[in-house]
């Protein structure tokens, strides 16, 4: 009964944790719909006309070291606004200077993940680099922003179910793997207000996002402590 007790708190307090989060998600997804919705006034064009889009290279697994000067970005290192450096990384200590013209990324570039599930739509996820020495490999593309549109306007429109919808009307592949390609990206259409307006929004979605990773990142420490007071608990009653 003590255990039982116990333990139903602890998982109390996490679950509302996770329902805080949940909410916050919800309302930035609200959000992002509401605020990216097309409307009168705004400008439509196809993101290859404002941008310069490019695969990543295709580098051999004989090349990866476990440190160098550049680290590789890979599939497995993006999530939606998110690189996990840490996730298996891989380097390169040196390239020719034609081909890294080819795969090095600027900070301020947008990168988007090319190949995943077919009919899951577990790709396509897009983040803004923001650190220099990067490189980039194969089935992501690199969106550089050179008129127009601020990239974290584009950043956040690519995550909307106007952009996505697009994307992945062009999956291609076998059975199993979807893959969009580069020329499916360039004539994805893009709405967009003045500048002014742009910032705007970006400014109000920025604060709302940063809430949610606030909430993310406490969700994630209770959830820690939560296990850890469990695992406290058990030892307390049984040693």
């Amino acid at each position: 009964d003590y255990l039982d007790s116990a333990f139903a708190k602890i998982d109390a307090m996490k679950a509302n944790a996770e329902k805080a989060l949940g909410e916050a998600k919800a309302l930035f997804q609200a959000s992002l719909k509401e605020m990216l919705e097309p409307k009168e006034g705004w400008e439509e064009k196809k993101l290859g006309e404002m941008s310069e889009i490019q695969s990543g290279f295709a580098f051999k697994s004989t090349q990866f070291l476990n440190s160098g000067k550049y680290q590789v970005i890979r599939m497995g290192n993006v999530r939606p606004g998110l690189i996990r450096y840490n996730e298996s990384p891989v380097y390169v200590e040196a390239m020719e200077e034609n081909k890294i013209d080819k795969a090095l990324l600027k900070v301020g570039d947008m990168i988007i993940t090319q190949t995943g599930s077919r009919n899951k739509r577990d790709y396509g996820y897009s983040v803004l680099i923001d650190k220099e020495n990067l490189l980039l490999n194969q089935r992501i593309a690199r969106i550089r922003v050179i008129s127009t549109i601020t990239n974290k306007y584009l950043l956040y429109y690519s995550w909307t179910d106007y952009f996505r919808d697009q994307y992945f009307a062009n999956e291609g592949g076998t059975v199993g793997q979807g893959n969009v390609g580069i020329d499916a990206i360039k004539y994805a259409t893009i709405t967009f207000p003045p500048l002014s307006e742009q910032q705007s929004i970006v400014a109000t979605l920025d604060s709302l996002k940063s809430k949610v990773d606030h909430l993310q990142s406490n969700f994630e420490k209770i959830s820690q402590e939560c296990d850890a007071l469990k695992q406290a608990i058990l030892r307390q009653v049984f040693e």
